[in-house]
């Protein structure tokens, strides 16, 4: 019996515009719920040492959530989470005899920041 493995590996830098409202849940305590839209700027893409690239769509959409928090005269921390819902894979794989059906690529990412609010 022949076994097959797919090493697989992908670097996306993507530019996400966040849109979101604002919540005041008690004084300096705010949560924040909406959407964002992002769009690939660098894809990367390869599996076993092959390129391909053309199988990440260019742009996604996405949930996010979050707290913030203001400390002091302006300063404030905020963590955030985005959820993305759009599948980024074009469409499955051809590599050699066999058609590869990747699973579903999506992308998930943690924020946290700490800024000035004047």
């Amino acid at each position: 019996m022949k076994d097959f493995f797919f090493n697989s590996e992908t670097d996306l830098l993507q530019l996400s515009l966040p849109v979101f409202m604002k919540f005041e849940a008690k004084p300096n305590l705010f949560f924040n719920l909406g959407g964002f839209i992002g769009y690939n700027v660098d894809v990367s893409s390869e599996i076993n040492g092959r390129s391909t690239n053309d199988l990440i769509k260019n742009w996604e959409a996405g949930l996010l959530a979050g707290v913030e928090y203001h400390i002091y005269k302006g300063i404030f921390v905020e963590l955030r989470y985005n959820y993305g819902l759009t599948n980024l894979q074009n469409s499955p794989e051809n590599v050699g005899d066999i058609i590869e059906d990747l699973a579903e690529i999506k992308t998930r990412a943690l924020f946290f920041g700490v800024g000035f609010q004047f």
